[in-house]
């Protein structure tokens, strides 16, 4: 039997008590590591947005949900919100780790993917997505030359200093 894949939030307030709710039932269409790898940001209004990963006919899309009451419940804004999917076939990538940020409205989501190309040089590649329409749709930003000139592994995206970084 197949089971259906679900997305929590535990929220634990200044005293330690936690409070568990469901993000998102995302099906079975989670097949590969990490269980859909989502990570959360804290936009500029207060509202939380979690991003995961659908894997569906060897490609990787995303759906957004947003939490607009401090992460007890979350709701689906937008499907398939990637503009170009991401290739999984054996021949391509393996997603290692997804992370987000978010400032001034503008949202930077980056994979850490693993090329199963040959010719590649680098086999560590980092795929950046920005949103600037509050998560709404996800604009790849790398190209596919500059992919291959760099290594980056197991990369995170964080906001400091007022700017987003990545290390």
């Amino acid at each position: 039997s197949t089971s259906i894949r679900t997305i929590r939030n535990t929220l634990v307030d200044s005293q330690g008590n936690e409070t568990n709710s469901i993000i998102a039932n995302i099906g079975t269409k989670v097949t590969f590591g990490n269980e859909g790898n989502p990570c959360i940001t804290k936009m500029n209004d207060g509202s939380y947005l979690c991003i995961v990963c659908i894997e569906e006919d060897e490609e990787i899309d995303i759906n957004v949900y947003r939490s607009i009451d401090d992460g007890a419940s979350f709701d689906l804004v937008s499907k398939n919100a990637l503009t170009e999917r991401i290739d999984v076939s054996s021949s391509k990538y393996s997603i290692d780790r997804v992370s987000c940020s978010s400032i001034h409205g503008q949202i930077l989501l980056v994979f850490s993917a693993r090329s199963a190309n040959s010719s590649h040089t680098n086999k560590n590649h980092l795929l950046q997505y920005a949103s600037v329409d509050g998560g709404g749709t996800f604009k790849k930003v790398t190209t596919d030359t500059i992919v291959d000139s760099f290594a980056f592994h197991s990369i995170q995206v964080f906001k400091t200093h007022n700017q987003l970084c990545i290390s």
